[in-house]
């Protein structure tokens, strides 16, 4: 339900005014069983064009197609787009989700009423070509970094309503998962420690609070080889080195010994992540150029139609 919601809140962007949205999901939520078009079997009326040119039983047949090459992510959401409005969409699948594919390598083929598919094209063109950007580029960092101990990790860095897919994205790519919120581990970042006072108060007051519940690790940003020390006296179970220099970034792998495993952030790109890799540490984490601003991977909806 919860993917299905989410998708139906991106398709209506196209077919109703914003204020009329919030009606349309408080239907759905309340009728879960029924496809959108039980609900509102005029929704398909609101595309000015495509009602006007094809007839509601029209059917056709169209074929995804990469227009370069890359990693793709996001074919069964862009199937669930089409079947909201065409349950009864027939759907071949000719890759699957974390494969690498080529420029001009046909991805799937559909065949349905022409006037939904063509009304959901959009929608599931949006998400398939977003995510497959975020795989390739995780992909391709991930191979820059193969033949060191380093794990790519992603952030919280994601845009709205995107990042459980996102992340899955990064996973496609070959990249590992930092925690999905603020919900699934501890991570003491400056503006803690600072407001807190010191970063031995802000860690201390974390384990002293986390005594009589379950288990989450605690990861602590640190921001220079002074506060390195301080936190591993303490002990958490993972540092966070923070924008540091490469040399401050050896010293700190010396100084930890491979006792608590080191992640480095903090303005890494495709030109210095190879070299932060073999500083030993064990994590990279990078932000919003993995899943913000990354470019998306070209993908086409043609009509088969003879």
């Amino acid at each position: 339900m919860n993917n299905k919601f989410q998708l139906i809140n991106f398709l209506l962007e196209d077919l109703l005014p914003s204020f009329e949205c919030g009606f349309v999901l408080k239907k759905v939520l309340q009728n879960p069983e029924l496809d959108l078009l039980e609900l509102f079997p005029n929704l398909l009326q609101n595309d000015k064009t495509a009602s006007l040119i094809f007839d509601k039983n029209e059917v056709g047949k169209f074929k995804f197609i990469a227009k370069e090459s890359g990693v793709i992510f996001g074919l069964d959401l862009a199937v669930e787009i089409f079947q909201l409005l065409d349950p009864k969409v027939e759907v071949i699948f000719l890759v699957k989700d974390g494969q690498q594919v080529v420029k001009n390598q046909e991805l799937l083929n559909l065949k349905g009423l022409v006037l939904p598919l063509l009304i959901a094209e959009r929608t599931a063109l949006n998400l398939i070509t977003h995510l497959s950007g975020v795989a390739t580029k995780t992909n391709f960092l991930v191979e820059k970094i193969k033949n060191t101990k380093a794990k790519l990790l992603d952030t919280r860095k994601t845009l709205p309503g995107l990042r459980f897919w996102q992340k899955q994205a990064v996973v496609a790519g070959g990249g590992q998962n930092h925690r999905f919120g603020l919900f699934d581990a501890v991570m003491i970042k400056d503006n803690h420690i600072d407001a807190c006072g010191s970063l031995t108060k802000a860690v201390l007051k974390i384990k002293k609070g986390l005594q009589n519940q379950p288990k989450i690790p605690i990861i602590c940003e640190v921001r220079n080889l002074d506060e390195l020390k301080e936190v591993l006296e303490i002990g958490v179970d993972r540092i966070l080195l923070d924008n540091m220099s490469l040399n401050d970034l050896k010293q700190a792998v010396l100084l930890t010994d491979q006792k608590i495993p080191l992640e480095v952030s903090g303005d890494i790109n495709q030109d210095n992540i190879l070299q932060k890799a073999t500083a030993g540490i064990d994590f990279i984490s990078v932000g919003g150029s993995l899943t913000m601003s990354v470019s998306r991977i070209d993908i086409s909806m043609v009509s088969c139609i003879s």
